[in-house]
């Protein structure tokens, strides 16, 4: 089935144009919207298994931090996801880079 949502998530990313990254700003903006109580929050790509996933992390009151993935990501290759050389640098280095603050 992995496989499968992969191939569904390839093709459909190459017929729509979609660029990973933008999708990835718009989800982050959405998770920021729907918490309560935190202080601040921030967007970041990682990388795992040779592919880039997104997750929010946030801190909330500044006590505790929460991790937020998106189950229904189905990752990018590094290559095609519009970054600047920094945040490419960051994620080959760190593993993560952090797209948006809030």
């Amino acid at each position: 089935m992995g496989l499968l949502s992969s191939a569904v998530g390839l093709l459909r990313d190459f017929f729509m144009n979609v660029n990973y990254r933008d999708l990835s700003e718009k989800w982050y903006d959405e998770v920021w919207c729907h918490l309560k109580n935190v202080t601040d929050g921030k967007g970041e790509m990682y990388e795992e298994n040779g592919r880039i996933y997104r997750r929010f992390t946030a801190s909330i009151y500044g006590e505790k931090t929460i991790t937020i993935t998106d189950d229904t990501d189905d990752g990018a290759r590094m290559d095609d996801i519009k970054l600047g050389w920094w945040e490419k640098t960051k994620l080959k280095l760190y593993g993560s880079t952090v797209i948006k603050r809030y």
